[in-house]
């Protein structure tokens, strides 16, 4: 078995910006004058709070798990797992939408929806490299 995290970068830059905006809502409420506060710019850093946690629980546990005989992996936009069946006889192709599994008449897909080239290629090339080692 193998794990793949996916959205690396995307992660990343997420969690600097969770950062950036826990400081933001410190910082605002250290400066905020609380006699006349400015509600304005508290509603503007709450709604951002709550943007970017959004953001952050959303690309958690994104992986793609590579076992001998199967690829599981949760798309971006669904809660529920997907699973696709390999075999020794499959055959993996890709374009830029996607990573495609053929078995026999089945086509299935693996989405590389908000994924750059670089990490498409990069994702491809592990699981080509997995399942070519067995």
């Amino acid at each position: 078995m193998k794990t793949i995290k996916l959205y690396r970068w995307r992660n990343i830059l997420v969690n600097v910006l969770f950062v950036a905006c826990c400081l933001l809502i410190v910082a605002y409420l250290v400066t905020e004058d609380w006699k006349d506060p400015n509600w304005t710019l508290m509603a503007s850093v709450a709604l951002n709070a709550i943007f970017v946690s959004y953001q952050k629980f959303r690309y958690r546990n994104l992986t793609l798990e590579l076992f001998e005989d199967q690829i599981v992996f949760r798309p971006l936009n669904s809660r529920e797992k997907q699973k696709i069946e390999v075999s020794g006889t499959s055959e993996f192709s890709k374009d830029w939408k996607g990573i495609y599994v053929r078995n026999e008449k089945q086509v299935d897909k693996i989405p590389l929806e908000y994924m750059g080239r670089k990490e498409g290629n990069q994702l491809f090339s592990e699981i080509k490299g997995f399942y070519d080692a067995q």
